[in-house]
């Protein structure tokens, strides 16, 4: 409030020479609550839950079976096979889709031919 009242009025005592947010006004409202908050009763259920020994705790698993790491070890060598593979044979997918159309062996030979002539 930046101007000053000069005979303010209170609307709680109807007083004059105080406003209504003055906290010596003898009717000023006051919160006389016990009844317990939110955090307090969810303070009390906590601690309940703590008490009950029924309830079984979920421990998870966090080790990895030496099995699965060995599994995905080989898969991703084998990857890296394929993938070097098809940096050295560029042509190699080309190739596979025309082996499966070749229609006699000899056809297939020298499609497989052409493969190795064309390597670096």
């Amino acid at each position: 409030m930046k101007t000053k009242i000069e005979n303010p009025t209170c609307i709680n005592c109807n007083e004059k020479g105080h406003i209504a947010s003055w906290r010596g006004c003898p009717k000023i409202p006051t919160i006389n609550s016990r009844t317990p908050t939110y955090a307090q009763k969810l303070r009390t259920n906590l601690t309940n839950l703590k008490k009950n020994p029924n309830t079984p705790e979920l421990k998870p698993k966090l080790q990895a079976k030496t099995e699965d790491l060995a599994d995905i070890e080989r898969h991703f060598k084998a990857l890296k096979i394929i993938s070097d593979t098809l940096k050295r044979f560029p042509n190699i997918i080309e190739i596979s889709e025309k082996l499966l159309l070749a229609k006699n062996d000899l056809e297939k030979i020298n499609l497989l031919l052409q493969l190795t002539n064309n390597s670096p």
